[in-house]
């Protein structure tokens, strides 16, 4: 879901490409099954054509996906003999269930392997909602939800930042799963030790994401690696990230 402050990026008066952006959606049923319920691709393409390499928005956009369900409200994988009204009629009206639901997630695949983005489940509507400036694979599956804040690599948008302000790779988005609303702080370090920057807030509410500009008072950082922390729930993350400039 793309908004209007996003939107310039598919004009092709304001993209700076020459052509237009549209955004391909297919539903990928072959990786359907035991605790992938959903699995869906959005392409970005040139002109409707030639696939854009390395696409990303400048902030996080709504990813949303639907999950069907059983008679009893659980949450089933779809299937090929499904149709879109299906999926959504498949509970017959009954909420999906309480457990199940607070196990679903969103994934996204890096090009290497597919990593937590968590998301918001709604059993009404059968969607899990994620923020992200990626496109790509997603799919919906089902993991095991930490009763306290979790923070792993998983969840970082990219391991480089380039401070250029040229909308790519701007930020460094640190996306984690904290179902208590506990306070979460981030530091970055240099290898010295010396510290760099503090996190800002990042652009999923409700504490449950930070991010990194790669600045250090107001100015691009040196390109190298940094160190990062993450506090939160008593529990301390540490992980290193990359300035290219």
């Amino acid at each position: 879901m793309v908004d209007e402050k996003q939107s310039v990026i598919m004009s092709s008066a304001t993209n700076g490409l020459g052509a237009d952006v549209l955004f391909e959606r297919r539903s990928r049923l072959e990786d359907n099954g035991g605790k992938v319920l959903q699995s869906v691709q959005f392409t970005p393409l040139l002109d409707g054509g030639t696939e854009i390499q390395n696409f990303a928005f400048k902030e996080p956009v709504k990813i949303v996906l639907r999950f069907a369900t059983d008679a009893q409200g659980r949450p089933v994988p779809r299937t090929a003999g499904m149709s879109a009204a299906e999926v959504r009629s498949q509970g017959l009206g009954v909420a999906a269930s309480g457990d199940d639901v607070k196990n679903l997630g969103m994934y996204w695949h890096n090009g290497i392997e597919y990593k937590k983005l968590y998301g918001d489940v709604d059993p009404v509507e059968n969607t899990v909602t994620a923020k992200t400036p990626n496109l790509g694979r997603f799919q919906i599956r089902t993991l095991l939800r930490d009763s306290a804040a979790t923070f792993d690599l998983s969840n970082i948008s990219s391991r480089f930042v380039t401070p250029n302000d040229d909308g790519k790779n701007d930020f460094i988005i640190f996306v984690f799963d904290n179902p208590n609303g506990a306070d979460v702080a981030g530091t970055v370090f240099d290898l010295r030790g010396a510290k760099v920057a503090d996190m800002a807030a990042g652009p999923i509410p409700d504490r449950k994401s930070l991010q990194w500009d790669g600045k250090m008072n107001g100015k691009a950082a040196t390109s190298g690696v940094y160190v990062y922390q993450i506090k939160g729930d008593g529990k301390t993350f540490n992980g290193t990230v990359v300035v290219a400039r």
